[in-house]
């Protein structure tokens, strides 16, 4: 509603922009955990000889960079988009599967 009318903007009718304030709060922690985690791993063991996974590449790139939230924001949103979009292509692959499997009942 505050789009259109933007006088309207401080009142949230329904609470949708609360839920993905709070929505995004918890991505933004469960997201800071992991790199915390991640980087933490990477101190204590400073020679990787497992696989690296898209995170490890991410924290290779940022090593040395004089910015400190900076790297860490980036890495974050480049890790959400990727979940988000990994997570779009299930659900519409599982809604071609779900009408295919409709028009083979029919």
């Amino acid at each position: 509603m505050g789009d259109a009318i933007p006088c309207l903007e401080r009142f949230d009718f329904g609470g949708h922009v609360k839920a993905m304030k709070k929505t995004s709060k918890e991505l933004d922690m469960i997201l800071d955990e992991w790199l915390k985690e991640r980087r933490c791993n990477r101190t204590l063991n400073k020679k990787v000889d497992r696989d690296q996974d898209f995170m490890d590449v991410l924290l290779s790139l940022f090593d040395g960079t004089t910015i400190e939230g900076f790297a860490d924001t980036t890495i974050k949103a480049t890790m959400l988009v990727c979940i988000l979009s990994l997570y779009s292509i299930y659900l519409y692959n599982l809604f071609i599967l779900n009408s295919y499997l409709d028009s083979m009942i029919n």
